[in-house]
């Protein structure tokens, strides 16, 4: 049978489901019988309306390019048993045949596409051209972004062209190259509608800076504040939550909930918020006021350096220590510290007030809580105490704007 560009080879009297090519208009439906033509027939393709598509922007030309192969098998078998949901998918990984390949997956059929020369999924044009290329192949009532990879955030700096930038997801090894909070809203905004949510299978990504970064390019953000585990989500149970799920809260809670479970039976650690951002810009005044209550409060707040670096939970280990301070610093623990040390009491209320309206929901695995997974509020804030790092000015709109900035700079 040739459909359009699309060639099959099926048994008679067997029943089969074809999907249509690619590009709609006008072709043919033409049927042969022992490699000859027995018969045509002009048809029109149109775009099918589907309900629910996940865009999967895999960026695995990495250590885990293995790792895209198992969740790219999973992904086949939870589409499944759900027809009102397809995943698009770019996959860009180290020498593998499917290497710089769009893939359509629905109905547990998995489809390569097509195929691009070589790629840096660092580069926002890349990651736009995904974009652009999926909204050609699936219209949808609703829709969900999975950035795929190693993640650290805002903070990782490289040299690259001679020009210091900031690093913050989908690293490119051969590229040597990452996407930056700038270049993952330029390209999260080319859909051209704010996302449904946006799910990060990587490190250190629900931090204050990410979210009011993409505070206009997606209603809700699903992810972690700490380090995730090498294997990630079940892609399987995750397409079947999207789908089945009547509303993106039940999906990201089921979503969570089978990680951490998983998880705890694994003894690693995890930890996952589903955040709805409708009030990002009122937390972002709140931090700005508690800003410039701290500043007029430097001193007080000096003074207790030490005993914050010792109480407050961070995220990220130091060479294998989760009790380490790192400046990945959990906003909500950071704020009950600043209420038992009687310092910004009311703006520290206020800031609650609104990560409460914010964090929706959160798990964390609970075999081992000895260095205080426990006390998780779901986003963490940078919070140098020594070793101010210059780069966090050009990170985000919120270093670069925030008063933040200023309040952690006078505390080195």
């Amino acid at each position: 049978i040739e459909y359009g560009t699309e060639k099959y080879i099926t048994k008679i009297g067997s029943c089969n489901q074809f999907t249509a090519p690619v590009n709609t208009g006008n072709t043919q439906l033409k049927v042969f019988l022992n490699g000859n033509l027995e018969g045509k027939k002009d048809i029109k393709v149109v775009k099918k309306q589907l309900k629910k598509a996940v865009y999967v922007y895999m960026a695995a030309d990495n250590n885990m390019q293995y790792q895209a192969i198992n969740d790219l098998e999973e992904m086949r078998e939870g589409t499944s048993d759900c027809p009102d949901t397809t995943v698009i998918a770019f996959v860009d990984v180290q020498n593998l045949s499917i290497d710089n390949t769009v893939v359509v997956i629905e109905n547990g059929v998995y489809r390569e596409i097509e195929k691009w020369d070589e790629v840096n999924t660092g580069d926002v044009e890349t990651f736009k051209k995904f974009i652009k290329r999926g909204k050609e192949l699936c219209s949808s009532q609703e829709n969900s972004l999975v950035i795929w990879n190693h993640g650290d955030g805002w903070y990782n700096e490289e040299i690259t062209n001679s020009r210091k930038i900031t690093k913050s997801v989908a690293i490119d090894e051969t590229s040597n190259d990452s996407l930056n909070l700038y270049e993952i809203a330029d390209g999260m905004n080319s859909f051209g509608e704010k996302w449904n949510i946006l799910i990060f299978d990587a490190c250190l990504m629900n931090t204050v800076e990410l979210i009011y970064q993409l505070k206009d390019s997606t209603k809700s953000i699903l992810g972690s504040p700490e380090e995730t585990p090498f294997a990630g989500y079940d892609y399987k149970e995750l397409i079947k939550y999207i789908s089945e799920s009547s509303d993106t809260k039940t999906a990201a809670k089921k979503i969570i909930d089978n990680s951490v479970e998983y998880y705890n039976s694994e003894k690693e650690f995890a930890c996952y918020a589903y955040l709805e951002l409708g009030n990002t810009q009122i937390l972002y005044d709140k931090i700005n006021s508690l800003s410039l209550k701290l500043i007029s409060e430097i001193e007080k707040v000096k003074a207790v350096k030490e005993k914050l670096k010792k109480e407050v939970l961070t995220y990220s280990s130091v060479d294998g220590d989760y009790t380490k301070y790192t400046s990945f610093t959990d906003l909500k623990d950071l704020l009950m510290f600043f209420k038992r040390e009687n310092i910004a009491l009311s703006e520290s209320d206020e800031i609650l007030k609104e990560l409460n309206n914010m964090v929706i929901y959160q798990n964390y695995t609970s075999y081992d809580t000895s260095y205080g997974l426990d006390r998780t509020g779901g986003v963490t804030i940078y919070l140098p105490l020594e070793n101010y790092y210059e780069a966090y000015e050009r990170a985000s709109l919120f270093g670069k704007e925030n008063k933040w900035r200023e309040f952690i700079k006078m505390l080195q």
